[in-house]
């Protein structure tokens, strides 16, 4: 997920008619994969919302919510997930540590 298409797939939803569009049609406008903007439209919920009965998205329009409010909640869910690796990593980098002397 990277905010280049976040902010892309934001800007074309903007202009968009409220009742927003399939995420196959936002993926052949913007030559992105169905699978990264459904990935983008459902991780940032403050900025997307979905509209006729989940089949389409749209850009929220509730008040606060702008192109600044979508790259701060970007920051914020990507900061989560790079924890999230980083405590990953060490933890399977001291299980094989562990295991490598143990064995030994």
């Amino acid at each position: 997920m990277k905010l280049e298409e976040a902010t892309k797939i934001y800007d074309y939803l903007s202009v968009q008619p409220s009742e927003g569009k399939p995420a196959s049609a936002i993926a052949s406008e913007l030559k992105l994969s169905e699978h990264d903007v459904t990935k983008i439209v459902t991780k940032l919920t403050s900025s997307f919302v979905q509209t006729n009965g989940g089949a389409n998205y749209a850009v929220n329009q509730s008040d606060g919510a702008n192109r600044d409010s979508l790259i701060s909640e970007f920051k914020q869910k990507t900061k989560s997930n790079k924890h999230l690796f980083l405590f990953w990593f060490i933890f399977v980098m001291c299980v094989s540590l562990t295991t490598i002397f143990a064995s030994k």
